[in-house]
């Protein structure tokens, strides 16, 4: 269950090959990818291959996201009693990744959070929620956004997570009595 799986196999094979060969393209290159589905038909055998920027930039976003998913089921799995230290350092990944503009791997993240079977409390279960939904609010996908902070009824839940359902949902006149009510 881990689409980017592909992308690892064929990153790892092509390590290899700047490792081995000179980024030059070998049978085994080749056979592993089509084994795994993530042959670039571009690609043919004895053909040196670059690294782009774009290609780069993909990586780090493949390994990030699975090394922090690994950890996580890894940690979560290892040691059931720290389950509120996990939470709260997969929310600061989290931070961190919206903080610094990588939204798109902040919602693989947040995702992956929310789709746990257990949190420590309802506390971080909502704290992924909001966090889910602002940041793909960030990424200009409304819609998407306000799916994600609806999915939940917030009515009994703290004002502070009231605040975030009504400004994720753009009702800023309820959002600013509210604020005043918090104070």
């Amino acid at each position: 269950d881990l689409p980017i799986w592909k992308e690892f196999i064929e990153l790892t094979e092509r390590r290899n090959l700047f490792v081995h060969s000179d980024g030059v393209v070998s049978s085994q290159y080749i056979k592993v990818c089509k084994e795994n589905n993530c042959l670039d038909p571009k690609i043919f055998l004895n053909q040196r291959l670059k690294i782009s920027l774009e290609y780069f930039s993909r990586t780090y976003n493949v390994l990030y996201e699975l090394a922090t998913k690994l950890t996580h089921t890894i940690w979560r799995k290892l040691l059931k009693d720290d389950l509120e230290d996990a939470d709260r350092k997969l929310n600061e990944i989290c931070i961190e990744l919206i903080n610094s503009k990588q939204l798109g791997l902040a919602d693989k993240i947040l995702s992956f959070a929310c789709d746990q079977k257990r949190h420590h409390n309802d506390l971080y279960k909502n704290v992924f929620i909001v966090n889910r939904a602002l940041s793909k609010y960030l990424s200009k996908k409304k819609e998407e956004a306000i799916v994600i902070i609806n999915t939940k009824d917030w009515s009994a839940s703290s004002d502070d997570f009231k605040l975030a359902h009504l400004t994720l949902n753009e009702l800023y006149d309820d959002a600013f009595i509210l604020m005043i009510k918090i104070g």
